[in-house]
């Protein structure tokens, strides 16, 4: 009985977005409301489980004519999870995704309250109008199951805004990447690997089980 529950939990984790295309960045109703902003992707994010599959795209929405982010945006492919904020808003942890802002089919069965928080610090420019680094700090359960202990990881990494090559871009540990896939064990249900690429080429890889592990999300 309780791998059945497992693989409900996994199936309709993935199942939701599976069949939706992801609006590029800067033409989603949440960023057209600003459209003094200059929106780039940061990274996509994609869960992948042996059932099927979830996409989702952070986009950073830049002060014209500079390297400034000002807002951010999480949104995934079915539109069932959508989240706009201000940097300022994200200067401590915030929670962005809680068990609520999930279908019910699903909000039901994972653990209650908030499952992913987010903060980004305060940011550092190389000379005038160059890269704006911005330390970023995500905080998730690890365990998805209901009836679980908690399992709270962080991992970090430094986005980095760059003016003249007009673009967003992620690093972690030296490696750039602009995709973050995270593969669902099943039992038990759980984050259990992540995979940093950039463009198809794999340039990390490791088990969240190395990852720091936190008391809460905030």
């Amino acid at each position: 009985m309780r791998l059945k529950s497992c693989l409900v939990i996994v199936s309709l984790l993935c199942a939701v977005s599976a069949q939706a295309a992801l609006v590029p960045c800067g033409q989603h109703p949440m960023e057209l409301a600003h459209p003094s902003l200059v929106w780039k992707k940061f990274i996509d994010v994609a869960v992948r489980s042996r059932f099927a599959d979830m996409d989702a795209v952070i986009c950073a929405g830049k002060i014209a004519g500079s390297s400034l982010a000002e807002r951010v945006t999480y949104r995934d492919a079915d539109g069932q999870t959508q989240v706009a904020r201000t940097i300022e808003e994200l200067r401590n942890f915030q929670v962005l995704i809680n068990a609520h802002d999930l279908p019910a089919s699903i909000g039901g069965m994972v653990r209650t309250g908030g499952l992913v928080s987010l903060r980004i610090g305060e940011p550092r420019t190389e000379g005038e109008n160059g890269v704006t680094h911005y330390p970023v700090a995500v905080r998730f359960h690890r365990a998805l199951g209901r009836n679980v202990a908690s399992d709270i990881r962080e991992i970090t990494l430094n986005a980095q805004l760059d003016y003249e090559r007009d673009q967003a871009r992620a690093e972690r540990g030296g490696k750039f990447f602009d995709v973050l896939k995270i593969y669902i064990g099943v039992l038990p249900t759980r984050m259990e690997q992540i995979v940093l690429k950039e463009g198809t080429t794999t340039v990390d890889n490791f088990f969240t089980s190395t990852l720091e592990r936190v008391g809460r999300l905030e």
